[in-house]
């Protein structure tokens, strides 16, 4: 039993060097993107295509610091991408989320098609690598994913 935890561990240590690459990639794209929105909410609603900066601006703002928050846990995992695999799919599905929650403000007519420009370069680049991340990460996982700890 031991060793089989053991050995889980040691495969799961062995991350291939391109996830660490992918995710300190991502690291620093949205830690300069989240930075840029909380820093400089009026240019980068213009830079993400709104016509106009939002009314709310604190709510713009709150999605930079979102963004930085995941840009921390990319780096984070980046340190053993497999390991870390959880971190990646909740930044997973915040990517996929995301892009689908903008596409329906767009066709709700809610925010400019303007909008949907970044959508292929903040979110739909990182789909594929992530979702590789998360499939190696869970083939690497104990058995019970609710004992590893």
């Amino acid at each position: 039993m031991m060793a089989d935890v053991t050995s889980q561990r040691t495969r799961a240590s062995t991350s291939p060097a391109w996830m660490k690459l992918v995710l300190l990639a991502s690291c620093v794209h949205s830690g300069v993107w989240g930075v840029f929105i909380m820093a400089a909410p009026a240019m980068s609603a213009k830079v993400y295509g709104f016509s106009q900066v939002p009314h709310d601006v604190h709510l713009w703002q709150a999605t930079g610091l979102f963004i930085t928050l995941l840009a921390i846990g990319y780096g984070l995992a980046a340190s053993n991408p497999i390991q870390h695999w959880g971190i990646v799919l909740i930044a997973f599905l915040a990517k996929v989320l995301g892009a689908i929650g903008m596409c329906s403000a767009v066709y709700r007519e809610q925010v400019s098609p303007n909008v949907l420009w970044l959508l292929p370069f903040d979110d739909v680049i990182w789909w594929v690598p992530f979702a590789m991340i998360i499939r190696h990460g869970i083939q690497g996982s104990p058995k019970n994913l609710c004992t590893a700890v």
